[in-house]
């Protein structure tokens, strides 16, 4: 009789209560299973002040930064705007760095490479002197924006600017 009472209500609530838990465990290994294959995005959190690096950064933001009137615009804007003193022909291409800020004016300008000994600077005066820019927005808000304008010069010497041709 004791052997019976042992086995009645003792060890078999023993068996019920491991058969609950290992279902109950068997079930969060799942949820968990299930979790891992699920793609979640998540984004980061910049301050106001961030400056996001185009095109490196293009895939957070909303729209992209441009020229008020375009690009085509843009380049024959700077093409009546730059008119450099040279003394002889010069063929190459300039790369210009700056942040459009989030009224669309240029700043923080670095010359990344360069041809000849002024054609960067000459360049970024002739930037600044043009229209301001369209900032580029994320989440429907402007943001400041790191921007890398290339300039393709060729340029001969003794002509002028209306004969040249500036390309990027």
């Amino acid at each position: 009789m004791k052997k019976i009472f042992f086995l009645v209500f003792i060890l078999f609530p023993a068996i019920v209560v491991c058969q609950i838990r290992n279902k109950a465990s068997k079930t969060k290994e799942s949820n968990v299973k299930k979790d891992v294959n699920q793609i979640v995005r998540v984004e980061p959190v910049f301050d106001e002040n961030h400056i996001y690096d185009y095109p490196k950064n293009a895939n957070l933001l909303d729209s992209f930064p441009e020229y008020l009137d375009g690009a085509v615009k843009f380049d024959e804007d700077f093409n009546k705007a730059f008119n450099p003193a040279v003394s002889e022909d010069l063929k190459g291409k300039i790369l210009i760095e700056f942040i459009i800020e989030k009224d669309g004016s240029l700043t923080h300008f670095k010359v990344l490479r360069n041809l000849g000994q002024q054609m960067g600077t000459e360049a970024i005066k002739t930037i600044q002197s043009l229209k301001k820019w369209k900032p580029g927005t994320r989440h429907k808000k402007p943001v400041r924006t790191k921007y890398m304008v290339p300039i393709q010069i060729d340029i001969k010497a003794n002509i002028s600017n209306e004969e040249t041709r500036i390309t990027r």
